[in-house]
Order: C-alpha cells, then structure tokens, then sequence
C-alpha cells in the first residue's frame, strides 16, 4: 500500500478538525500547508468547514493563506460564511416547522391551556 503523503494526511485530519496532536505530528513532517488538492481545496479550507478553531488557528499560526481559492473561487471564509448562512436557514425552517406544529396543536385541541 501506498503511505499517505504528508499533504494527504494533513487534509484527512484537517476534514475530521479533531486529534490534535496528529495534527502536530503532521506538522513536524512539514507538508506544504498550501497545496491545494485536486479540487483547489486546502487544508485550512477543510479545517473551516469541520468547524475545527483550534485547528485553524494553528494552521495559520503555521502562515496557511486564507486568501487562497479555489478551483470555484471561494475562500476558507467564504466557507465558513456559506456555513454559517446554511446554519442560519436550517434554524429559520426549524422555528417555522415548530411554528406549524404548534398552531396544529392548537387547533385540534392537543394542547389544553384551560386544564
């Protein structure tokens, strides 16, 4: 079997944005924090969408650049934003749903308020 390059492993622990001190044992082989894979994609652009601070602090602490694209244009914030906007549309659809339910509720007399 083929051993994992330091760039491959990096991007499967930046994916996953848990196991610290893989990742510090990743570091010390020193991948190139930037390279992009086929996709364009980068470390610091997997550790942003698993949501991973420490794991994004450290690789900019390691000079990752959050200004490198890619193969569609974004950015790691621009993947941080469509989460948080993903998130946010999530919950709006949540609280209607729950709305809904409730009025339902209501309605048909599920809920009792006078008992």
């Amino acid at each position: 079997a083929k051993a994992m390059t330091p760039e491959m492993e990096l991007y499967f622990l930046c994916d996953a944005g848990k196991a610290q001190p893989r990742l510090e044992r990743c570091l010390a082989r020193k991948p190139d924090i930037n390279k992009p894979n086929e996709m364009g994609v980068t470390a610091l652009m997997f550790a942003c969408a698993s949501w991973s601070v420490p794991f994004v602090s450290r690789l900019l602490e390691e000079k990752a650049d959050p200004n490198a694209e890619d193969r569609n244009g974004a950015r790691a914030l621009n993947i941080v934003n469509d989460l948080i906007a993903q998130w946010e549309s999530d919950a709006e659809l949540e609280r209607e749903d729950c709305r809904k339910r409730r009025l339902a509720m209501e309605v048909t007399g599920t809920i009792l308020w006078d008992r």
